[in-house]
Formats: C-alpha cells, sequence, structure tokens
C-alpha cells in the first residue's frame, strides 16, 4: 500500500471513528433535552391535584371540601378514586366492575358541588393505571366535561360495600 492510500485510508477511518463518537453524544444529549420537553408537555397538558387521601368509604355520604377550588382549565375533567386491594387487569373479564382482592365487589356514587351549591352526579368514566376515573353523568356545550364557568369545592361519595380508599383526585387533562 502506497503512503497516499495509507493516509487517505487513515483519514476515512479517523473520520468514521470522529463522527461515531459524535452520533452516540448528539444521542444521548438530545434524548435528554427529548425527555425534558416530554415531562413539560405532559405537565402542561395534565394537572392533578390530590383532594384527600384514606378515605373510608361507607354507606352514609361523605362530604371532602377541597383547601383549593377545583377549576377546570383544561380539556376533560374527571375525579379519580384509588381505592386500596383493587389492581385493574385490562384482560378481566368483570371489566365493568370494581372488585376488591377479596371477591367484595364495590360500587362507588359520588357526587361533585360546585361553589354555587349546584350539585352534580358523576358516573365511571375511565380506568387510568390502578385509577378509577369519574366524571359527570351530563352533557354541558355538548361534551361530558365538566362546565367550566363555574368551581367545585366539594365531593360527596358513598357505597353500598363499604371500602377504604387510598387517594381521591382531581384530574384536567388535554387528550392531544
Amino acid at each position: 500500500m502506497n503512503k497516499k492510500a495509507f493516509t487517505a485510508a487513515t483519514v476515512i477511518l479517523g473520520l468514521i471513528g470522529i463522527s461515531t463518537v459524535v452520533f452516540f453524544i448528539v444521542v444521548i444529549y438530545f434524548d435528554k433535552i427529548d425527555q425534558t420537553i416530554g415531562k413539560y408537555i405532559i405537565s402542561s397538558m395534565h394537572k392533578k391535584q390530590t383532594i384527600a387521601e384514606n378515605v373510608q368509604v361507607t354507606t352514609e355520604w361523605t362530604e371532602i371540601t377541597s383547601e383549593q377550588l377545583l377549576e377546570p382549565t383544561k380539556r376533560v375533567q374527571n375525579v379519580q378514586l384509588l381505592i386500596k386491594n383493587y389492581k385493574h387487569y385490562i384482560h378481566n373479564p368483570d371489566f365493568g366492575n370494581i372488585t376488591l382482592s377479596d371477591g367484595t365487589k364495590v360500587k362507588p356514587e359520588i357526587e361533585i358541588i360546585d361553589e354555587n351549591g349546584k350539585v352534580y352526579k358523576l358516573k365511571e368514566g375511565s380506568r387510568n393505571g390502578d385509577f378509577i376515573g369519574f366524571s359527570v353523568d351530563e352533557k354541558f356545550h355538548g361534551s361530558y366535561s365538566f362546565p367550566k364557568d363555574v368551581k367545585y369545592k366539594t365531593i360527596r361519595i358513598r357505597s353500598d360495600e363499604p371500602f377504604q380508599c387510598e387517594k381521591i383526585i382531581w384530574y384536567d387533562y388535554d387528550l392531544k
């Protein structure tokens, strides 16, 4: 091999090596930027506000008043329950029920009361991980989202079968 060919091969291999290193640095750097941007986008699309923790739900109505008014600012809202001893399985043949680990089936009744005292009945609408989401049971302005012109302050909950609710969360989010 002559000297020019050797020099050319060395330069090409060096450029390939440098390009590879630069490529991996860019991928790692942009992955971190993408994660940061992703967290920002998700946090701007979703707002979760814990209303209560460790609530014993009984056959009698329990009223929970939020320290902060619950305000619908996004497109979709619901009240989410994290129920002790409940685990959501997407392939569960008993999907429509909330079945606890001991076989007990619970059916929470939930109402939310706005700042003017108007009561809205909520219905089960979604399951997000082990959280069960409840949304308004009637249409307002063509959708099942909460009316945007009022704020909410109180949630009432009861069930024919008592259960322990680990968390109750106000979830305000955009779909996209």
